[in-house]
């Protein structure tokens, strides 16, 4: 059990910090009896907000980090399984195909990420003092990344027909990992099971990069989400509690 963070584990968050005008710095997930020196980092930082996430598990940090200042904003959940245990049973809804995104998926991609995120429920949204037109910017942004290749390794998309259903978009964590990254589905599309295609294609390109399991993370509310990856085999493993602390 570590006592102290290491010197890498809160850095600032260039991201961050650009879209809100403020120096925001991110932590790794807290250990415990480290938020002492959490503290202190951010101090030496001269951070204005610091975002740092613990284990829920983990309710003795949860309590310091509560009692140093920090206030709770979300709750993730992770689910996970080998990309060979992933699979949808039956068939899609009518005329559902998933392939990779092209440059001429931006725009309806772009448009689906800001339908589907509007207002959507996050530690961002929950901090009242972050503003809102930068609050609000994050999903369509993030969509964006992904697409360019800054923020993931592979976009696909669903389509109904030729029309854009939905995307997903998928990195790889390590030698054995990838990484559900974000995604979403347009409303005209529910019920077609378009989400389940996707996550199903991105285990299967995971397979086709070598790599064994596939992380998916959502917020403990997403519960659409959640049944969606339930459906293909996906299982809850952990679960993860953000927290906020300004430190003017």
């Amino acid at each position: 059990m570590r006592s102290q963070l290491d010197d890498t584990d809160l850095q600032l968050s260039p991201l961050d910090s650009d879209r809100f005008g403020i120096r925001i710095g991110r932590a790794g997930q807290v250990a415990p009896g480290s938020v002492e020196a959490l503290v202190r980092s951010a101090a030496e930082l001269d951070l204005d907000m610091v975002i740092a996430r613990c284990a829920a598990v983990d309710v003795m940090t949860a309590a310091d980090l509560s009692e140093a200042g920090f206030r709770f904003l979300d709750a993730d959940v992770h689910y996970s399984a080998p990309v060979t245990e992933i699979g949808l049973s039956g068939t899609p809804g009518a005329q559902i195909s998933v392939r990779k995104a092209t440059p001429a998926d931006v725009d309806p991609v772009l448009e689906i990420a800001t339908e589907a995120f509007r207002d959507h429920p996050n530690h961002y949204r929950a901090d009242s003092r972050l503003d809102r037109a930068g609050v609000d910017a994050i999903y369509p942004d993030w969509a964006r990344r992904c697409l360019s290749g800054e923020a993931t390794d592979v976009t696909l998309v669903a389509e109904v027909g030729t029309r854009v259903a939905g995307f997903s978009s998928f990195r790889v964590n390590s030698a054995g990992e990838v990484q559900l990254l974000l995604g979403a589905v347009s409303g005209w599309a529910a019920g077609r099971h378009a989400y389940s295609a996707l996550t199903v294609a991105g285990a299967g390109w995971a397979a086709e990069q070598g790599r064994s399991s596939l992380l998916c993370v959502t917020q403990l509310g997403n519960l659409g989400a959640q049944r969606s990856w339930a459906l293909v085999g996906l299982r809850p493993v952990a679960g993860v509690f953000t927290f906020h602390l300004w430190r003017r």
